[in-house]
């Protein structure tokens, strides 16, 4: 995706919310920095299958806008406790507030303030976003990694698919160019194997509850757990419930702009089981293929 079609693709998001929609297009218009990388309804992991979306978000400089309408005003104490988690989640952050006004000048005034932020945080930085970027960061990644054959959990490299954690990263061959299974056997009669994590997202009305197990994950990365339904379904899936397994982990995501992959989230081991729950502890934050 190039960059005009991603701009179309993210400020198209707004475009239901009018307040919104021009406060984030007045503030990228006055910016002027083609090298920064907007991001709109930026997802935000909350914890216990919770999330927020920040209206205006650009990574490169840590910079959150967000656009207060009415429902803020009325709910002082949940927009509290949703911001909070979004500087526990975002760590360094800084993130600005619209107030919502009357006057199209009080409104201008807040605007052209946040613009005089940006572009002083822009300032000297050389912000490199141009066409083919994230295929660039992909290749870019994946050259270095030739060199070191190591991953890390700070890399947060996006890989699109399964397939390309496998067969770019631990060289296996799989000519359909997918993987059906959840928790992959790097080779025959190995205790390592690959394990794609998808956390569950559970609410009163999800089709999630109907499946045999939970997963969910610590905001610290440091702890996973599998919650099964009942004890027979536990007991069925227990061989690979044991401390001789290391599971290289991807957990699945959505990017940006809503597009699925996986990134690598730690090495783990079976820790205990409580109940009908399996605990997963985390190890290690990165990956040493000469070790492998």
């Amino acid at each position: 995706m190039n960059k005009l079609d991603y701009l179309r693709k993210v400020f198209n998001r707004t475009s239901g919310k009018t307040l919104e929609n021009y406060v984030i297009n007045q503030i990228w218009a006055g910016v002027k920095d083609l090298g920064l990388y907007p991001v709109t309804q930026q997802y935000v992991n909350r914890g216990n299958g919770n999330y927020a979306l920040l209206d205006l978000y650009f990574p490169q400089i840590n910079f959150a806008i967000e656009v207060d309408e009415k429902m803020h005003e009325k709910n002082k104490k949940a927009d509290k406790m949703r911001m909070d988690d979004i500087y526990s989640a975002i760590k360094g952050i800084n993130s600005k507030r619209i107030k919502e006004v009357k006057l199209l000048e009080d409104l201008e005034n807040q605007i052209q303030k946040i613009i005089k932020e940006i572009s002083a945080k822009c300032r000297g930085k050389k912000l490199r976003w141009d066409e083919g970027w994230q295929d660039k960061e992909y290749k870019e990644f994946l050259k270095k990694f030739e060199s070191t054959k190591k991953i890390e959990v700070k890399d947060s490299i996006h890989f699109a698919t399964c397939y390309n954690v496998g067969n770019n990263l631990f060289k296996l061959t799989n000519k359909k160019g997918s993987y059906r299974r959840s928790l992959l056997q790097i080779k025959k009669n190995s205790n390592k194997w690959i394990w794609f994590f998808k956390k569950s997202i559970v609410n009163n009305n999800s089709k999630k509850q109907q499946e045999k197990y939970q997963n969910t994950i610590t905001e610290n990365l440091e702890t996973i757990t599998e919650t099964y339904r009942t004890l027979a379904e536990l007991k069925k899936a227990s061989k690979t419930h044991t401390g001789k397994i290391i599971r290289y982990s991807f957990a699945k995501y959505k990017n940006s702009i809503g597009q699925d992959g996986y990134h690598f989230i730690g090495v783990f081991k079976f820790q205990k089981i409580k109940d009908k729950t399996v605990y997963y502890k985390r190890f290690d934050d990165k990956i040493d293929f000469t070790k492998l």
